[in-house]
């Protein structure tokens, strides 16, 4: 449903077809026609080509190679044109088919005629997403034109390719190869960041081209005069008066644009003839539509052909801008391109960079010293700007959100010209326009630019707030299916999470600099959210609530905010080092904030690589980096995913760390532990004594300079030149200077601007200092006085008592406890989940074990542990509770050495357990090493319990012994040993946690058997029965027998991934039996 000339809905299908076709001909200059008529038209004007002139060289004509690989870039899965040619066709019978269309463009390149055929195809119209759907002014056409067509014009988009850096300007990065859409958003921020931190008036002035690629007027391209029709539609639009006219043929050349960018005449006239006599048709209607104007979006050639126009329109800006001095200066020397700091600023020149460009979306720079001479410069820029691209017949669109100018003022006169200018609603500036004398451009607080928010104030704010808000989008629109789906997998999940969320979140976050920590923290409170969802069916949404945030992370594969930011500000340094610019780099230097976070970047990713031992040397300097991404691009994207890969890793290993002192934590306020938070401390009110009324002009003490920092600079200046050679070293030993004292801003300003005027002074008076030492302090007096201290010198401010985070908060709210906080050391190295697996094997059960001795104790049941002396905050804790319960239940649990343990029970009775059964009652001779036993006067007893032998001596091996019985009396004569007797890799767990359990288990199977039936419920036998009474009998005397422990030892450093597993499954299987039991 369709709206007519006249208002009215067409009637039919036809009707609707009918006024697609007259609106899209009219925007490209065009209108109806019949098919016959079009077909005689474009013969004849082919059959008038004067060729004897036309010289054809080799090098200009594509090759058969490069037809064929024209073909085989065809797309799969693409819409058919009008021709009936599949795209998958050409793309997998390209070195057979392109012998054949070879010959066609040999006739082609010969004669300068291209097949009508390839000159159209069928249009079809796209809803914008904003606007009256009946109103076709609310869609925009896309060409699928004949496919073969398609595959030779690409062939020629690689030959006209090269020519768009000789013809565009500097900062036009649309159109050109291997240069992405981020580059011209990251100059436009580093400008408004820049002019935001040296408090300078700036605005950016935003223009955008009312179907930019429709209107394009083939004569101005291509060479030739102008015709009434071409400024038709742009006469009428505007009302221009008669007089007014003849400016519109400025841009007028005899001369095609890209034969004038290097391009040879054959090649500019097989562009001309491509772009001539096009057509298309549009749904059911008979007719077709030829058009004069236009790139036919959709086609290989159209953004050429808009770019070449727009370059020499971009030019003639720059060219008015310069006339007109209003052009940006900013410092530039050729020695900072790709450099990591501007060195020798004083000396250096300027650079001048007026316009960032991506295909249509134009961005002009303008900087003030106030805001008077900010709005009358915006005004003149603007004005010219319009002019340029309405003598180029390309109309700026002023609407609401399109052509619009932001401006960020600072200085004398703020407030008041602010007033007057922002007054209403909807504020506009007036411009001086002889073509649109109507023409009033938009001031707005922010401006959607590439996909981006750009604020006046150069924050990010608006810019988090709309990833943030289009990556929950994305993930809601796939919730159900993929993310929320329990039978999706999780690695399938985060590849379909990176792919469809992160990019959308982390969209130009390579070009952001300056983010605040409540920005990453805004950021990473959103992955969370997700990712507790993603953890389906391992948890609900309920339990991964309650579970830390990396841990979260962690176990849905998605990096931190910190780990993703790190990753693709390095990405992005790739573009920036391989298509570098001067005025970019200009730009870079002269907002310096990116470039520190480049070199925090680079730290990160040496860490990570040292972490996997995959660092190469030339990694270790800024230059070395630089060399590498231009030597090996690809290489170097391969590190920084390598990076990302090892810092996943490692913050799966922090997150187990985590989650075991959290869990540990958990369990210990449960039973009544406190954190501390309620202690009171006592409250210091300094006086001192009262001072006279001094008459005498006096600084207020919030604007004295501290003497103790100046004592400390003066020191540094004159002592330690040898000791700081280099900017960074220089200035970090001055920003602890300054954070030794703690004092106010004004204090610190103060401060600083009295060092600037000393270092100034006695710079004039000593010519003996160094020229390097001398430029350092120079550049830091310069610096000081303008620093933010608070961002400089302070920590992250801690806000109002927030609640708990158990996992979170767990590490830091032990050492509450009394313990000293310490943390696991991370495997290394970590070069992929294997390589860190067994770790967190023995991680989780050392975390189960500790826990579960814990459990036992609160249940009344005697345990005990011991272990080599280790760092672990919730060990300590467990040793500390340990005298507690020894005084309540009489039960002996002590850190001590297994070695320790079996010399002081020599000559004393002890039992031994072998692993087949066997049981040796007797006294200890003698131990080594090995734990090998040699024992006397012993007691065996079969495997069944019911038959025994007595021995004089015997000779027991280490490895086969499952467990020690042992009095109470031998632990409290162990004496500790050095650490060094046993190896820091093993675990020893001495507890009767295994015997108790047995036990119980005992007791219950023994009463289900004395019931007529065994435990597995099959029915018992008489022999059966006398066993279990038998096993009954034993049980009770193992509860009687408190005397009993028993020694489990776990070699940590030798057990498999399997063995710890089964370990740890056999522990819950004793501790649930147990708590069933009680």
């Amino acid at each position: 449903m369709i709206e007519l000339e006249d208002g009215t809905i067409a009637p039919d299908r036809v009707s609707a077809d009918q006024r697609w076709l007259r609106h899209f001909s009219e925007i490209e200059d065009g209108g109806p026609v019949q098919v016959a008529d079009h077909i005689r038209a474009c013969l004849d004007r082919q059959a008038g080509h004067d060729l004897e002139c036309l010289q054809l060289m080799q090098r200009d004509v594509p090759s058969l190679l490069d037809v064929e690989k024209g073909l085989r870039s065809s797309k799969s899965d693409r819409a058919i044109g009008n021709d009936g040619v599949p795209p998958d066709v050409l793309h997998l019978q390209a070195s057979g088919l392109s012998k054949e269309i070879y010959k066609i463009f040999l006739k082609v390149a010969m004669r300068l005629q291209e097949p009508l055929a390839w000159k159209g195809g069928s249009l079809h119209s796209l809803w914008k997403g904003k606007g009256s759907q009946t109103s076709c002014s609310s869609y925009r056409a896309i060409l699928v034109s004949s496919s073969t067509g398609k595959a030779i014009h690409s062939v020629f988009r690689g030959k006209c390719a090269p020519l768009l850096d000789t013809a565009c300007t500097t900062m036009q990065v649309g159109g050109r190869k291997g240069q992405p859409v981020q580059i011209a958003t990251h100059a436009v921020r580093c400008f408004l960041s820049a002019c935001a931190r040296k408090k300078l008036s700036s605005a950016l002035l935003f223009v955008d081209l009312r179907e930019a690629f429709h209107r394009v007027v083939h004569p101005l391209v291509h060479g030739g005069p102008l015709n009434d029709h071409h400024v038709a539609g742009l006469v009428k639009e505007l009302g221009l008066q008669p007089e007014s006219v003849h400016r519109l043929h400025a841009y007028v050349k005899e001369r095609s644009l890209i034969e004038e960018a290097g391009a040879s005449s054959w090649t500019a006239s097989m562009m001309r003839e491509f772009q001539t006599d096009a057509w298309f048709t549009l749904g059911a209607s008979p007719d077709i539509a030829a058009v004069r104007g236009g790139t036919r979006p959709g086609d290989s050639l159209a953004d050429i052909v808009f770019t070449f126009l727009f370059a020499e329109v971009s030019h003639r800006i720059r060219a008015a801008f310069q006339q007109a001095d209003i052009q940006v200066q900013i410092p530039w020397k050729p020695q900072w391109l790709c450099s990591s700091e501007a060195v020798g600023i004083d000396d250096a020149g300027t650079a001048s960079p007026v316009d960032v460009t991506w295909m249509d979306d134009l961005s002009v720079l303008i900087q003030a010293k106030s805001p008077a001479s900010l709005i009358e410069k915006l005004k003149i820029a603007a004005t010219t700007t319009v002019d340029q691209c309405l003598q180029a017949i390309l109309l700026p669109n002023l609407r609401a959100g399109k052509t619009e100018a932001i401006v960020s003022f600072h200085g004398a006169g703020t407030k008041t010209i602010g007033s007057e200018l922002f007054r209403g609603d909807c504020p506009t500036l007036a411009l001086e326009s002889q073509l649109w004398p109507d023409a009033r451009l938009r001031l707005v607080a922010s401006y959607k630019h590439l996909g981006g928010i750009v604020h006046a104030g150069g924050n990010l704010k608006a810019e988090l707030k709309a990833r943030i808000g289009s990556a929950w989008a994305a993930f809601a629109k796939h919730r159900k299916k993929i993310f929320h789906s329990p039978v999706v997998h999780p690695k399938e999940k985060a590849v379909l999470f990176s792919s469809l969320v992160a990019s959308t979140l982390y969209y130009g976050s390579g070009t952001w600099s300056g983010i605040p920590p409540s920005g990453i923290g805004r950021i990473q409170h959103c992955l969370v959210s997700m990712a507790r969802g993603m953890l389906r069916p391992r948890f609900n949404f309920e339990e991964a609530c309650h579970l830390g945030h990396l841990y979260v992370l962690a176990h849905a594969r998605i990096p931190t905010a910190l780990t993703s930011l790190h990753t693709e500000r390095l990405r992005h340094l790739k573009a920036t080092v391989i298509k570098a610019s001067d005025e970019l780099w200009a730009l870079l230097h002269y907002e310096v904030t990116w470039l520190q976070d480049v070199q925090e970047s680079l730290q990160w990713f040496r860490g990570q690589h040292a972490v996997s031992q995959s660092c190469l040397p030339q990694w270790g300097s800024w230059e070395g980096v630089v060399a590498f991404i231009k030597a090996f691009p690809n290489r170097w994207k391969a590190a920084v995913n390598k990076a990302c890969s090892t810092a996943m890793l490692q913050e799966l290993w922090q997150a187990e760390v985590r989650q075991f002192h959290g869990l540990a934590y958990r369990s210990f306020v449960s039973a009544g532990a406190t954190d501390g938070s309620k202690v009171l401390l006592p409250a210091v009110r300094a006086c001192g004594p009262e001072f006279l009324w001094d008459y005498t002009p006096a600084i207020d003490e919030a604007y004295q300079p501290d003497l103790s920092i100046l004592a400390a600079l003066e020191d540094c200046f004159c002592h330690d030149e040898l000791q700081h050679t280099s900017w960074h070293g220089l200035l970090e030993h001055v920003r602890q200077i300054f954070s030794q004292v703690c004092l106010q801003q004004t204090r610190l300003r103060a401060t600083a601007t009295q060092w600037a005027n000393q270092v100034e002074e006695a710079l004039a008076a000593d010519e003996s200092i160094s020229i390097q030492w001398a430029s350092l302090h120079r550049r830091l007096a310069r610096i000081l006085p303008q620093v933010d201290f608070v961002a400089w010198l302070g920590v992250e401010g801690s806000a109002a008592v927030q609640a708990t985070s158990t996992f979170r908060d767990a590490e830091l709210l032990l050492p509450w406890l009394e313990l000293d906080a310490v943390q696991f050391e991370v495997p290394s190295p970590i070069k992929s989940f294997k390589s860190i697996e067994p770790s967190l094997c023995r991680l989780r059960l050392f975390s189960d074990l500790v826990r579960g001795v814990f459990l036992m104790w609160r249940f009344g049941v005697p345990a005990g542990i011991a272990i080599p002396k280790i760092s672990c905050n919730a060990v300590e804790v467990v040793r500390k509770l340990a005298g507690s319960f020894r005084r309540r239940q009489k039960l002996y649990i002590t850190m001590v050495l297994p070695m320790a343990l079996l010399r002081t029970a020599q000559n004393q009775p002890m039992m031994v357990e072998l692993k087949n059964g066997e049981t040796y009652s007797g006294v200890l001779a003698s131990c080594d090493g090995f734990m090998n036993l040699h024992m006397r006067d012993i007691v065996c007893t079969s495997r069944d319990g019911e038959r025994f032998w007595k021995i004089p001596e015997c000779y027991v091996r280490g490895n086969s012994i499952k467990y020690l019985r042992l009095p109470d009396e031998v632990i409290d004569m162990v004496k500790d040993e050095p650490q060094r007797s046993v190896s820091s890799s093993r675990l020893v767990v001495v507890a009767d946690v295994a015997a108790k359990a047995r036990a119980a288990a005992a007791v219950v199977e023994g009463r289900l058997r004395a019931r007529g039936r065994s435990a597995k419920g099959v029915a018992a036998t008489r022999p059966e029965r006398r066993h279990a009474d038998e096993q009954h009998r034993q049980a009770m005397a193992y509860r009687e027998d408190h005397w009993c422990h028993r020694l489990w030892t776990l070699a940590g450093s030798n057990i498999s991934g399997a063995c710890v597993l089964e370990i740890c499954a056999a522990l819950r299987t004793c501790l649930t039996t147990l708590s069933s039991c009680l």
